[in-house]
């Protein structure tokens, strides 16, 4: 077969709308554009110029949104990408915010993959992993691998943006009571009331704090200082740049800490957020 080589500055951004569905130019901006204003301009034009992506219709103007076309999918094919589906208009800023996070910590080189809510139903390997016999299935908004080692840790993260009945916090907490394969659980919040009514339900439905930590943070802290974002743990703070040093050993803390950090036992990826604090 013949090989296909993909220019530098098409591969990253063909990869990000293979597996979230789309391409925002934020995210473009944030994540794969260089050079100064101009610069930019003429490289995003030139992106949109090669065909591998096309304006979708209920994202509004080419110049803010776009997944990727039917010459975009057969690329990604290609590539082994397995391209998902695009998500509804309702969803994208949500999920901007998500992927934006996970290019983030790839970048850091603290994760080694992540995986979207689309790519894990596509796939079925939602309904593998975190199939629940008593409660529905709950496919998680994102899903990273720590770069951990010996064994990677993988966190499910929910981005909570809007208050919700809660009917559907208890069915969150319940569906993460029995995902097994799931190490922690990181739960971003738009208010502090979100949090409450989490930990609300947690407390009532006997959620397993000490096997699968759900740890809170906060949406605009997250965004604006990503580094410096608390991460809590009940009484517990820490800094997401710090966890995450110390997650992945690249870090000046104490190796006995490191160690109880990158284990096999369930829980013990917490270990640094409660010692170090």
């Amino acid at each position: 077969m013949k090989s296909t080589i993909v220019p530098s500055q098409v591969s990253g951004p063909l990869r990000v709308a293979a597996k979230s569905g789309f391409l925002t130019k934020r995210i473009w901006n944030d994540f794969f554009g260089t050079g100064n204003r101009h610069w930019r301009f003429r490289r995003w034009k030139s992106l949109m110029g090669t065909g591998y992506f096309t304006r979708v219709p209920d994202y509004g103007f080419v110049e803010s949104a776009v997944a990727l076309s039917d010459k975009g999918k057969v690329l990604a094919d290609l590539l082994g990408m397995n391209p998902v589906y695009s998500p509804p208009s309702k969803n994208l800023w949500h999920d901007e915010e998500l992927i934006r996070f996970a290019l983030f910590l790839e970048r850091k080189g603290w994760v080694s993959n992540w995986q979207t809510e689309q790519e894990l139903k596509a796939s079925g390997q939602g309904q593998r992993l975190f199939q629940n016999q008593v409660r529905a299935i709950k496919i998680p908004d994102l899903i990273i691998e720590w770069n951990t080692s010996p064994k990677k840790i993988l966190w499910a993260i929910e981005l909570e943006r809007t208050r919700k009945e809660h009917t559907r916090y208890y069915e969150m907490v319940g569906a993460y009571k029995g995902i097994s394969r799931i190490e922690s659980v990181l739960v971003i919040v738009a208010a502090d009331s979100i949090e409450t009514n989490i930990k609300k339900a947690q407390a009532k439905m006997g959620y397993p704090q000490a096997q699968r930590p759900m740890l809170f943070a906060s949406m605009n802290q997250l965004i604006e200082y990503p580094l410096s974002c608390e991460l809590r743990q009940g009484a517990n703070r820490m800094a997401l740049g710090n966890f995450a040093k110390a997650m992945t050993g690249q870090s000046a803390m104490e190796p006995t800490l490191l160690g109880k950090t990158a284990g096999n036992k369930p829980g013990n990826n917490v270990s640094c957020l409660r010692e170090a604090v």
